[in-house]
């Protein structure tokens, strides 16, 4: 049903904002077939995945001297609990096989 809601949308040139319920090859490839970049969640259940988007941050962005600084970082609280999230822009997602 989302790949079908994609062919609605003129993409060209937007950014996707993409849960982990729709963090799916063929979702990542429509967006990029339809002009667009995303933006994907990554949950530890995702496996190898996880791993991989993990293992890249803690080299390149969360190490002593990083190589990437993110684009956004905040912090709110909700449900009980305090959430701090980075954004990275990552130019090498395809080559980490993430989605």
């Amino acid at each position: 049903m989302a790949i079908e809601r994609l062919e609605m949308l003129d993409l060209d040139g937007a950014i996707v904002t993409v849960g982990a319920l729709r963090c799916q090859k063929a979702i990542v490839g429509k967006i990029l077939e339809r002009g667009a970049d995303y933006l994907v969640v990554l949950k530890a259940n995702r496996g190898k995945k996880f791993i991989a988007g993990r293992d890249h941050g803690a080299d390149t962005g969360f190490s002593r001297t990083p190589a990437e600084r993110p684009i956004h970082d905040a912090c709110d609280e909700g449900h009980g609990r305090l959430m701090r999230r980075w954004v990275f822009i990552c130019p090498l997602a395809r080559a980490l096989e993430l989605y």
